[in-house]
């Protein structure tokens, strides 16, 4: 009975050698894990279809593990999204989605860098919500999720291997980004720049080449070239296909560019025309400073001022709305001087009334309220006695050229309750 018993137990033991249980991975051939590298490394270059070309291979061996096949969803997804085909990305990362969830996802990708654009590309294709997003002027390297600092011996060694590759093969693009991104990891923008523009010169159609190049020289403040620079992307684009994030953010530092230089009235058509891509909801996502958020939304501003009086201004408009500068054309805005407070009515204490009252007011030049058009109003009588107090408002007014102006400016009023 013992032997019996052993050989039984035997037996077991051999079986659970060859069949695997329920829930275990069988072995992945690393033929295609090396695919699934590749792909995540030519979507780090910025070469998308190379990517796609790697990963699709990747796929057919990687099927039985859904950390990995989520993994190759995900930069599928992206990558089809930077070439704008956004029907694939969004099919791609829907089942990236669908097989990890979420908080699966943030766990797998942990490289904020690439965190950042998956969740950027999954809300526009509207498969997170917008709340899902990073918080408002989160700064993230464009695109390629920037190699760490290395030291100076393994520097060395990368920038010639890099170097070597781009010597070898002059028109890929790939090794030229890498080696931007290495050098701006390892503060070096002078050859960052010398890399961008030795790439433009082998690849005269790399419209990203152009980008960052220019973007680079906006920073340094080298407004011409830059000018330059990003203008050509847009001539590129009646050639070859130009990414969507590279065409949206090259127009929002050439409106930069153009406000810097004191073209404002360039700077206000400029966002005019691209009015429908270039949302605050999108801009809020480019590495930018405050001082530049500003620019933009002082632009912006002055823009809804400006179609608020166009639209309501009858046929033939008063003498009033002539000659009204929009705010951010003028040399020294508008200074508040003396302030009548709304009342709090008691209609609206007694229904706990909360929230904003927003007008637009047109100041004169000698600092009078002259017009005010309502935005957004409260009930109870909030609205009106919000017109009713702004128009006693006195104003150093508006000096463009050193004559003073009438300009429009949103005031907001804020009813906290009783």
């Amino acid at each position: 009975m013992n032997k019996i018993i052993a050989v039984l137990f035997g037996m077991i033991f051999i079986m659970a050698g060859i069949l695997p249980f329920p829930g275990s991975c069988q072995e992945i051939d690393p033929f295609y894990l090396k695919r699934l590298e590749s792909g995540e490394r030519a979507f780090a270059e910025g070469n998308y279809e190379t990517a796609i070309q790697e990963l699709d291979i990747a796929l057919f061996g990687i099927q039985a593990e859904n950390q990995l096949k989520a993994k190759a969803y995900v930069y599928l997804g992206m990558s089809h999204f930077y070439l704008n085909n956004k029907e694939k990305a969004g099919t791609y990362l829907k089942d990236a989605k669908d097989i990890l969830g979420i908080d699966g996802l943030r766990a797998l990708i942990t490289d904020d860098a690439v965190w950042f654009y998956l969740n950027r590309s999954m809300t526009e294709l509207k498969l997170l919500e917008p709340e899902a997003k990073l918080p408002a002027g989160t700064a993230v390297a464009p695109r390629n999720p920037a190699p760490k600092k290395t030291a100076s011996t393994n520097a060395r060694l990368v920038e010639r291997d890099l170097n070597r590759q781009i010597e070898a093969n002059p028109r890929n693009p790939g090794p030229y980004y890498a080696l931007y991104e290495h050098y701006l990891a390892n503060d070096n923008p002078k050859e960052a720049k010398k890399t961008l523009t030795n790439l433009i010169k082998k690849n005269p159609e790399e419209a990203r080449g152009f980008y960052l190049l220019g973007k680079m020289q906006y920073k340094e403040r080298d407004l011409k070239a830059a000018e330059k620079n990003l203008s050509k992307v847009f001539e590129l684009q009646n050639k070859v296909t130009v990414e969507e994030y590279v065409l949206f953010e090259a127009i929002v530092y050439q409106i930069l560019t153009a406000r810097l230089t004191g073209d404002r009235s360039r700077a206000y058509k400029m966002l005019t025309d691209w009015s429908n891509v270039l949302t605050e909801e999108r801009i809020r996502y480019l590495d930018l400073d405050e001082q530049e958020r500003g620019i933009l939304r002082g632009i912006f501003e002055s823009m809804e001022l400006q179609q608020a009086a166009d639209e309501e201004a009858p046929p033939n408009a008063n003498s009033n709305i002539e000659n009204v500068f929009p705010l951010d054309q003028v040399d020294t805005p508008p200074v508040l001087t003396e302030r009548v407070d709304p009342q709090y009515t008691a209609t609206a204490a007694e229904r706990g009334i909360r929230g904003n009252v927003i007008v637009n007011i047109l100041i004169s030049e000698t600092g009078d309220v002259i017009d005010v058009k309502l935005i957004q109003g409260l009930p109870g009588g909030l609205s009106e006695e919000t017109v009713k107090a702004v128009r006693q408002w006195k104003y150093a007014p508006a000096v463009k050229d050193g004559q003073t102006v009438k300009v429009w400016k949103r005031i907001t009023i804020t009813y906290k309750g009783p």
